[in-house]
């Protein structure tokens, strides 16, 4: 896929391989003074023929993405301080949680599909109960932005990489610290 229109922001695959969606803001030069939000979409790729074969209009810059494990639905943080779900099949936004109080730079689902953590630019990540949409924990610790989660298959344990130049490990569980992992020359 070459010659793009647009800035990728993030990219995730679904459907098994088969569909590659992604996020994207409409390139911006310095002579245009005024964004354009509908220009932001979540684009969705067939990779077998690399064809686009369809989009959903986003808000503001779609700086994260992931995908429930049941392949249907898309969740997309923006730097709007929202995260919205889609029905990508049906080209679709379902709902959106809003009112955050910092961009969310990297989500991701646990396995049981029961919450949500978002890595936000204020150096936290926040862990949400998907099935009561409430907020269930805050992990504090870095000392840059985290851009990068990783959750072991049991959902035992977070990993969260950050411009620190950090890994930390976190327990989900008993919602602490378990450990840090240093000496990394630039962002992990």
């Amino acid at each position: 896929i070459k010659n793009l229109p647009y800035e990728v922001q993030s990219l995730v695959f679904t459907d098994k391989g088969k569909k590659l969606i992604v996020g994207c803001a409409k390139h911006q030069n310095s002579k245009e003074a005024i964004y354009n939000k509908n220009e932001d979409f979540l684009h969705i790729y067939d990779m077998k023929t690399l064809q686009k074969i369809g989009s959903l209009n986003n808000s503001i810059n779609c700086s994260s993405l992931a995908v429930f494990q049941s392949g249907d639905t898309l969740i997309s943080g923006s730097k709007d301080h929202s995260i919205s779900f889609w029905n990508f099949r049906k080209l679709e936004q379902w709902k959106t949680l809003s009112g955050f109080s910092r961009n969310v730079l990297a989500e991701l689902m646990t396995q049981d599909c029961e919450k949500l953590i978002l890595a936000c630019d204020d150096t936290n990540i926040v862990v949400w109960n998907l099935k009561f949409t409430t907020l269930n924990t805050i992990f504090s610790g870095h000392t840059g932005n985290p851009v990068c989660l990783a959750v072991l298959q049991n959902g035992s344990k977070l990993v969260s990489g950050a411009t620190d130049k950090s890994i930390r490990v976190w327990n989900l569980e008993e919602k602490k610290i378990v450990g840090v992992l240093q000496g990394h020359s630039a962002t992990v």
